[in-house]
């Protein structure tokens, strides 16, 4: 089902819990009022959003749901009864859920990591590329509605492999020239350049053999005159 057609239904249905829906007088019990409609229609229509990936969070989630709740309940000590010492509590509570957070969080991902590497040494290709996929999480599709040349939208499949056919059609249909001055100017840099650099090679191993003759013939004049010397 395409998003028009969600949000037509949310429409109809908004329509309907408004009509049927009663107020009160004050503009606290109408703001309510509508809250209440507009959040029970858009879960009727849309449903909740589910994640699909398996985070530190699900993981730790036994250890994270104690202090949760004592954080939780230290707020609403603190909001029924407001006083210095509750906001102590209040902020201890808070402190330790991020550290616990932090803890699990690392947690989570040196154990991940561990098995990855475990199960990379072991051989385990397929055990390696799951757990390089659990730490990526789901990949996520993402599509384009597509549409005519005037910018409707298209619906119907048939028509869809029509607009393709017609693009690519297009496309193909279009006959590119090239001349011979558009060769030259993208194939002389190339030939230069290469030219340059065989050249330059060349120079390098002409001057590494003149070098190495004249090294050598120093050498052996050296060494002969070291020798006369002493005799």
């Amino acid at each position: 089902m395409s998003q028009l057609n969600f949000v037509q239904q949310f429409v109809k249905r908004f329509e309907n819990e408004q009509a049927t829906s009663r107020t009160g007088d004050s503009a606290t019990e109408k703001w309510a009022t509508l809250r209440d409609t507009m959040h029970r229609t858009t879960l009727a229509t849309f449903g909740r959003k589910t994640s699909k990936s398996y985070d530190w969070f699900e993981a730790k989630s036994a250890e994270m749901a104690t202090v949760i709740v004592a954080k939780r309940a230290a707020l609403a000590e603190y909001k029924q009864s407001p006083s210095k010492r509750n906001l102590q509590i209040l902020w201890a509570a808070r402190s330790n859920a991020h550290q616990t957070a932090r803890r699990c969080t690392n947690e989570y991902w040196t154990e991940l990591s561990e098995t990855i590497e475990t199960v990379a040494i072991t051989g385990n290709i397929r055990g390696m590329y799951d757990g390089i996929k659990t730490a990526r999480g789901p990949a996520q599709n993402k599509t384009a509605h597509l549409k005519y040349t005037t910018g409707e939208v298209i619906e119907d499949q048939e028509q869809q492999m029509e607009r393709w056919a017609e693009r690519y059609s297009d496309l193909y249909s279009r006959q590119n020239v090239v001349t011979t001055a558009n060769l030259l100017t993208i194939c002389f840099p190339y030939i230069t350049e290469h030219l340059f650099m065989s050249a330059f090679c060349l120079g390098q191993i002409y001057l590494s053999i003149y070098l190495s003759i004249y090294l050598s013939i120093y050498l052996s004049i050296y060494l002969l005159l070291s020798y006369l010397t002493d005799q």
